[in-house]
């Protein structure tokens, strides 16, 4: 996902730009944050607006390889 603002009082403009999971080859976006801070409430938003997969630490956690 890349998000692009122009974050002017005057002008709020967001350009979202989605990729199909299917042909990424790359990570695209990394959202990082402390733990207690909205991440996992983040991957659940960003999954559900078909922006994903996503991933969170306590999945990472939960799996270790």
């Amino acid at each position: 996902v890349l998000i692009m603002a122009d974050n002017t009082l005057e002008n709020r403009q967001f350009q979202i730009q989605k990729f199909d999971s299917d042909n990424a080859e790359q990570l695209r976006v990394i959202g990082a944050g402390l733990g207690r801070t909205g991440t996992l409430s983040l991957k659940i938003a960003l999954e559900q607006l078909g922006f994903g997969p996503c991933h969170n630490m306590g999945e990472l956690l939960s799996k270790p390889r």
